[in-house]
């Protein structure tokens, strides 16, 4: 993982790269982050250029991603303390995904916002 929220944390990214080889770029387990800028890419590979088929979340061995640029992981949402991603600029690339959810219960929806930016494949709101 590039960058791991959790809690109530707050990451703001304007600009720069993150660049995960084997995992994902940015994975967020509570807190609220916004995107204004910056590429944040999930390369599928390992540093030695191996194809990677899943990213493993942390100390969750057990949750396979695939190879997504974010990870949303609401089932981990630490002391309950809420999440926000709000993306309105910038470049995120994925594999499998550009923003995958995980751990939504049923009827439930993330709290994502995008407003802007290139997600590569595409994010639909769930």
């Amino acid at each position: 993982i590039g960058v791991y929220i959790a809690n109530q944390d707050t990451f703001v990214m304007n600009g720069g790269s993150i660049t995960a080889y084997g995992g994902t770029g940015l994975c967020m387990r509570g807190g609220n982050v916004t995107i204004n800028g910056g590429t944040i890419t999930a390369t599928g590979t390992d540093k030695n250029g191996n194809s990677v088929a899943d990213g493993k979340i942390g100390d969750d061995a057990t949750v396979a991603t695939g190879v997504s640029a974010i990870v949303y992981h609401k089932s981990s949402d630490y002391q309950n303390a809420g999440m926000q991603l709000t993306i309105t600029g910038g470049t995120i690339t994925g594999i499998d995904k550009s923003i995958d959810v995980i751990g939504m219960a049923e009827g439930e929806h993330p709290n994502i916002t995008v407003t802007g930016g290139t997600l590569t494949p595409a994010y639909t709101a769930a």
